[in-house]
């Protein structure tokens, strides 16, 4: 998958300049995947950008960490981005840009994808533990 491997370090190294304290992943997928690479990094690429941009909006004295975990269980695939939020996020997730009319699809094509492959889209908040969560899981089957 060498357009996520290139994506994943380009924001790996972005990290440096986005005021993140730490940027923790785990990837385990084989290549048995039945799931367009386009499609893998559209759902990563939304999910990464959304949760640097949450942590720089943070303020106060939250730790600033983003976790990325891909794994293949059995015929699905999950991607779990979990990123700390100084406020809380709306329950229609609106772009917080200023130019709503250019942005605010991310969330949109990843739930779109997640029907694509039969699965499910499932962003949060924890308020308590000022935490966003987002679970994509994608039905890893052959066409």
């Amino acid at each position: 998958m060498v357009v996520l491997d290139v994506y994943f370090l380009q924001k790996i190294y972005a990290k440096q300049h986005v005021f993140c304290d730490d940027i923790k992943y785990l990837i385990l997928i084989d290549d048995d995947l039945h799931i367009n690479q386009f499609d893998m990094a559209v759902v990563i690429a939304n999910a990464l950008d959304n949760a640097i941009e949450g942590i720089q909006r943070s303020t106060g004295d939250i730790e600033k960490l983003i976790s990325l975990d891909i794994h293949r269980a059995s015929d699905y695939v999950s991607i779990i981005v979990e990123n700390n939020a100084s406020g809380p996020v709306y329950s229609d997730f609106p772009t917080s840009k200023l130019d709503k009319k250019n942005h605010g699809f991310g969330m949109s094509q990843m739930e779109a994808i997640s029907k694509k492959y039969n699965g499910s889209f499932r962003p949060s908040f924890d308020s308590e533990k000022r935490r966003f969560l987002l679970k994509v899981i994608l039905k890893n089957q052959k066409n």
